[in-house]
């Protein structure tokens, strides 16, 4: 099943709870502000917990425009996490430099 068609069968929901859409920023931009659409069209049926992750794609994308927004505009939570969020919780810090130091060596080879 293609993205689009996921969209289009969102529309078809009776009363949601909890929409998410994961790594929404990579979204083509037509499906990405049609998502957005759909998504909150259902805020005045049920109301629902809308989640939106994603790791950033590109200026003028949904998550460069959702930040853009005035504050007292969005509708949305925003949280910015970057990688030290994860630091000696996800990420082990000896892994991180060995990666460090592979990437290094690499671009002085080249």
């Amino acid at each position: 099943m293609s993205l689009k068609d996921q969209i289009d069968s969102a529309r078809g929901l009776k009363n949601p709870s909890f929409i998410l859409l994961d790594e929404g920023d990579f979204f083509m931009p037509h499906e990405q502000q049609n998502a957005r659409d759909i998504s909150e069209r259902y805020i005045a049926k049920s109301n629902p917990y809308i989640i939106m992750i994603s790791a950033p794609n590109a200026p003028g994308m949904l998550f460069d425009k959702i930040n853009r927004e005035p504050e007292e505009q969005c509708i949305y939570k925003r949280l910015r996490l970057d990688y030290t969020y994860g630091l000696n919780k996800f990420i082990q810090m000896k892994i991180l430099h060995k990666l460090e130091r592979v990437h290094l060596e690499s671009v002085n080879i080249a």
